[in-house]
């Protein structure tokens, strides 16, 4: 029987997320991508027993940075194709050939 748990972020529950909290799994929620060292931050601090608001407060706060770091990530990697694909054009420019130079706007 494989053991699982919630992420504290999207609420989903399931083995990946246990297996991320307790170091079996390098990489984080597969359904909200936080990342896998904020879900053991948040269970170390359950673990801890520390004074329920604090905890509670600790846990949105790694949330938060989780979230916001999973989305420079992914931002990132969009970011990177964008930069490819202006590169590729640019290589490629039909605005910088002779043909374009010469050309006449037509009257207006």
């Amino acid at each position: 029987m494989s053991n699982k748990a919630e992420c504290p972020a999207c609420k989903v529950y399931l083995s990946a997320v246990y297996d991320a909290m307790h170091g079996d799994r390098d990489a984080g929620c597969p359904s909200c991508g936080l990342p896998a060292g904020v879900l053991r931050e948040v269970e170390k601090a359950r673990g801890a027993r520390a004074d329920a608001e604090l905890t509670r407060k600790l846990e949105e706060a790694l949330v938060r940075a989780g979230k916001a770091e999973g989305e420079l990530a992914r931002l990132r990697g969009r970011m990177y194709k964008v930069r490819q694909v202006f590169a590729d054009w640019e290589v490629r420019d039909p605005l910088d050939s002779e043909t374009w130079r010469h050309a006449e706007w037509p009257d207006e």
